[in-house]
């Protein structure tokens, strides 16, 4: 039997990706190309992880599907707390990209993460979100030349 806790975040979390890719339909057509590829993904993978969670014909097919070996133990049971600031963070995360954009929500995720997820100094953490932040502008800004957005707080929704 399941927790409701257990389908809360794959549940979240494709309707974030729902979200994410109805706002990269927005971007130029050569910046959206990357997040919608990414959003229908985390959709997809999201709804088949959802559909694991019941115990009905397609959840049993799909556990058989994905979890061949039966040997594989499951993980250990996650505290429903830590879900939900699991969630938060990702709610949190889209939130941030929107108002303030992809380089400085990368850079606060990774830093909170690595603050209170993996229990790193602030220093550190900070350090992290900046070097990711970084790698991401490195990477889609700088290599492969796409329009990072801005946020509508320093790009006014353009």
């Amino acid at each position: 039997m399941h927790k409701w806790t257990d389908r809360l975040t794959p549940a979240v979390l494709a309707l974030l990706a729902v979200a994410f890719t109805a706002q990269a339909l927005h971007f130029k057509p050569v910046s959206a190309l990357v997040p919608i590829l990414i959003g229908i993904t985390v959709l997809i993978l999201s709804l088949i992880e959802l559909a694991t969670q019941f115990d009905g014909a397609a959840g049993r097919l799909l556990n058989r599907m994905f979890t061949p070996d039966k040997n594989i133990h499951a993980p250990a049971e996650m505290d429903p707390r830590r879900q939900l600031i699991a969630v938060g963070g990702l709610v949190g995360l889209v939130a941030c990209m929107l108002v303030l954009g992809i380089l400085p929500a990368c850079a606060i995720f990774v830093a909170l993460a690595m603050r209170f997820g993996a229990d790193l100094s602030w220093r550190a953490s900070v350090l992290s979100g900046l070097a990711m932040a970084l790698v991401v502008w490195l990477v889609f800004g700088a290599l492969l030349a796409l329009d990072i957005p801005m946020g509508l707080l320093f790009d006014g929704g353009n």
